[in-house]
């Protein structure tokens, strides 16, 4: 796996997210967004939430951090498997969570490899200097080869000062070739190359070397001090494409082609001031010299070009390779260009560092008497951004990404609501489930195989608070994140999907909420607590009816059971449609329901019943199964039961359905009971008259009294429904919350 020659820095975001993305291409050769740490999907929106980032510290020229890792051609990799590489390898060059980042895989002829966007801008203020980091990149990336089972392939060569030998000539970009196999041109790049080439030849002067150039069509512009004759290089322009001369080729910058051309300063100096971008804007040359000063200051791989600023020449950085670093010194010192520009854009002055060298490199914006200003100073990440309305989107998911800030207001506003959802609910321990919005992500259990023994880890309130800023960035990443109360003593009854008039229906009969939340317009959440039977075996059998019973009628019909995950309040609905809906919590009480409480326990009530008829129908069974009596049996409960069969047996028939004794046994206990037939006897005629029962049946005993126990509980939940008059006679303490019921099943 290999890295670019040379990791590229710049000033626009665009440019690069649009060469990664790739967009012109045919669909199938496009880049594919794999990773990284943002919620954007495309390059337009990505760059808007850079754009957003690099506020916090506009006194960084170069925000922009890109590398390439190239696997060799014919080597594949899943994306899942690249993202852990890239992940690993950032972290390995030093960059933390707190710094905006994503991955783009390619996949051509030439290998698999993915392009590395990154910000130099932490969501903290905190700024990536990386020294010596393409050193240290080919160091990483051998490691890497070596964990993940890679093809071990050579790193660039380095020379004995640990620095990166770079190529005499840049290869032509995939997007360069792809147009000149279009269009049947000659590239520009290898094109200035070829002329590059043809004007060193002989050892020309300096100035003959520039009149070749221009002879060919070749715009030269000198990069030279503006208050003294000290020359920097040359940068170009052919074919209207500006070109740097690293960006041609290492063997074209000032250090190296000073050894094959000649050049004296005293003699030279004067004849190429002509060449030079101010010379070209007092000869009103006006469209050449915007071009240039565009050209002059731009990076390889980022496509959006600025002018050069007085400090950048002042200091003479007309002519910058991909690192930010000075190109042409006497002394061939990149790596001290480098080191000076990264300790700038620090907070510290390196030792030696002369007074007017400090003032040259601070930025005009934050330059306040010969100091740095105070606004430089990290301050909270929601105060330090400029936007517009119609950048609302991407800021609030750039504050949700940053929220570990801790004057974020984003962070707040959650760790409050956070506050408040727990003091309602009062449980021991919390399960944390992130649901995925998007086809690329994949929902997860944040606990699991986290705890002890490789089990579920569960989380403590405290500890959920301590989560909240990765919460937020998997959240603007487009995750929901889902709560479930773990607790030992209380059901909590989640009724989803209601609205303003179910919730007063709700409350009006009797089953008081200790949380009420909004997850989006017009939908509400109410979560009930209830007492939990720790000794009771059908208690979570009993808890699930009823929960599904208050969903049927008031929320979600298709709600499975009690133990059900809600939305973490403070958190944004990702779900289609919903428009990025904040959680908001609408009440938050701490009692215990005394309705629901009451409710489970009748129905506890009603088993414990059941169960004593059967103890005593077990007891007084026969040995073998009652012969079945015949059509003119003089047994009246007989021939209902028969008759019961029959009736069941024959809509099942007519209707064509499949036959499934299980449900004709219980359809037929509901009949009996209505009819008033005991419990106990409906579990003997079952018993004795339900087809092939002992031979369906290990235990035919227990299984009949499960299904008359059913049977029993949805006929009493029915019958709680059947009169809405009743049931507000019964259980409504209030004539107005009475009268504000619909007459309707409730």
């Amino acid at each position: 796996m290999k890295g670019m020659q040379k990791i590229s820095r710049g000033a626009g975001f665009r440019g690069v997210l649009d060469y990664a993305q790739d967009r012109d291409s045919p669909e199938a050769e496009r880049g594919q967004l794999i990773g990284g740490n943002m919620s954007g999907k495309d390059a337009r929106s990505l760059a808007l939430e850079f754009g957003l980032s690099r506020q916090l510290r506009p006194d960084i020229a170069k925000p922009v951090w890109h590398n390439a890792l190239r696997l060799p051609a014919g080597e594949r990799i899943d994306p899942e498997k690249f993202t852990q590489i890239a992940d690993d390898y950032m972290e390995r060059m030093g960059f933390s969570d707190q710094h905006q980042r994503c991955y783009w895989l390619h996949d051509d002829a030439e290998g698999q490899h993915i392009h590395i966007v990154a910000s130099r801008v932490g969501l903290d203020g905190s700024v990536y200097l990386g020294k010596n980091e393409n050193l240290k990149s080919t160091r990483h990336i051998a490691k890497l080869e070596e964990i993940y089972g890679l093809t071990i392939t050579p790193g660039p060569e380095v020379d004995e000062n640990g620095k990166v030998i770079m190529p005499d000539k840049r290869k032509l970009k995939k997007s360069e070739i792809e147009r000149a196999l279009r269009t049947g041109e000659e590239p520009p790049r290898q094109k200035l190359q070829r002329l590059l080439d043809e004007a060193m030849e002989g050892r020309p002067t300096v100035l003959q070397f520039a009149e070749r150039m221009e002879a060919a069509g070749v715009v030269v512009i000198a990069n030279m001090a503006k208050t003294t004759d000290k020359m920097n290089g040359f940068s170009f322009r052919i074919d209207g494409v500006p070109f740097s001369a690293t960006q041609a080729g290492d063997k074209y910058k000032w250090s190296r082609l000073t050894k094959v051309i000649d050049y004296d300063e005293a003699r030279d100096s004067a004849g190429l001031r002509q060449y030079t971008v101010a010379a070209r804007a007092d000869r009103n040359d006006q469209a050449a010299t915007e071009s240039d000063r565009a050209h002059a200051a731009s990076a390889p791989d980022a496509a959006e070009p600025r002018r050069l600023s007085e400090p950048d020449r002042a200091v003479g950085t007309g002519v910058g390779d991909s690192n930010g670093r000075k190109q042409g010194s006497d002394n061939g010192g990149q790596q001290q260009g480098q080191q000076r520009s990264e300790a700038t854009e620090g907070s510290d002055r390196p030792t030696g560092e002369s007074d007017q060298d400090a003032r040259v490199r601070i930025p005009p914006v934050a330059r306040i008497k010969q100091g740095v200003s105070e606004s430089q100073a990290p301050q909270p990440l929601a105060s330090r951004f400029v936007f517009k309305p119609s950048d609302i989107g991407a800021y609030q998911r750039v504050l949700d990404l940053g929220g570990a800030a801790a004057g974020s207001a984003s962070y707040r506003s959650k760790l409050d609501a956070w506050r408040r959802q727990h003091q309602a609910l009062q449980a021991p321990l919390y399960r944390i489930t992130l649901t995925s919005r998007r086809d690329d992500l994949k929902t997860y259990n944040l606990g699991k195989g986290k705890g002890e023994g490789g089990g579920e880890r569960f989380y403590k309130a405290q500890e959920v608070a301590d989560i909240i800023p990765t919460l937020s960035r998997q959240n603007a990443r487009g995750y929901d994140v889902y709560i479930t109360p773990k607790d030992p003593d209380y059901h909590y009854l989640v009724v989803d999907d209601m609205t303003s008039k179910g919730v007063r229906v709700l409350r009006a009969n009797g089953f008081e909420p200790v949380l009420i939340q909004s997850s989006s317009e017009g939908n509400i959440q109410c979560v009930v607590k209830a007492p939990r039977s720790a000794d009771f075996k059908e208690e979570q059998v009993l808890a699930n009816q009823l929960v599904q019973y208050l969903n049927k009628n008031l929320g979600d019909p298709n709600f499975s059971g009690v133990v059900h995950p809600f939305r973490m309040a403070g958190f944004s609905n990702k779900k289609e449609g919903r428009k990025d809906f904040f959680t908001r919590i609408l009440h938050a009480g701490h009692r215990v329901c005394g309705r629901a409480a009451q409710a489970l326990e009748e129905m506890r009530e009603a088993v414990r019943l059941a169960r004593e008829k059967q103890r005593a129908v077990v007891k007084n069974r026969p040995e073998k199964p009652l012969e079945r009596p015949c059509a003119d049996v003089d047994d009246a409960l007989g021939v209902l039961c028969v008759e019961s069969y029959q009736s069941v047996l024959g809509r099942v028939k007519a209707a064509g359905w499949p036959l499934d004794m299980s449900r004709v046994d219980f359809r037929v206990a509901k009949i009996l009971l209505r009819e008033g037939v005991p419990s106990s006897d409906v579990e003997s005629l079952l018993l004795s008259y339900s087809e092939g029962l002992y031979e369906r049946h290990s235990n035919p005993v227990d299984y009949v009294h499960r299904t008359v126990v059913n049977a029993l509980i949805e006929l009493e939940q029915a019958q709680r429904s059947s009169s809405i008059t009743d049931y507000q006679e019964t259980y409504c303490d209030n004539d107005v919350a009475r009268s504000s019921i619909p007459r309707a099943r409730f």
